[in-house]
């Protein structure tokens, strides 16, 4: 399992076959609270848009992280996975050093 399948799981979504979106921002609603970590610094940050199912799956947080792959349905395949972070592209060596927690909800 990769570091991005593990992303959407964590956010609860279903992989239906076509990409289903939730803008969080759009809705009024509040995304996921997640701990991003990139070497010794750590954000807190909330989940503003995720797209998750076939085609493009991604998802985008108030902190300029973005995580994304293709996922092809019919073929079972997963690739072109990145990370970002405001808008720039890190390099596969550079995205291993990624480590997202999830906030558990304590009410």
């Amino acid at each position: 399992m990769t570091k991005y399948t593990l992303i959407f799981l964590l956010a609860g979504v279903a992989a239906p076959a076509s990409a289903k979106c939730h803008d969080f921002e759009m809705s009024g609603s509040l995304g996921g609270e997640y701990i991003i970590c990139y070497e010794d610094k750590c954000d807190l940050s909330r989940q503003t848009l995720i797209c998750n199912g076939g085609g493009p799956n991604f998802a985008e947080y108030n902190t300029g992280w973005s995580f994304g792959y293709e996922h092809d349905v019919q073929r079972g395949l997963v690739y072109g996975e990145y990370t970002s972070w405001n808008g720039k592209l890190l390099s596969e060596e550079n995205a291993a050093k990624v480590r997202v927690f999830k906030v558990e909800d304590r009410t």
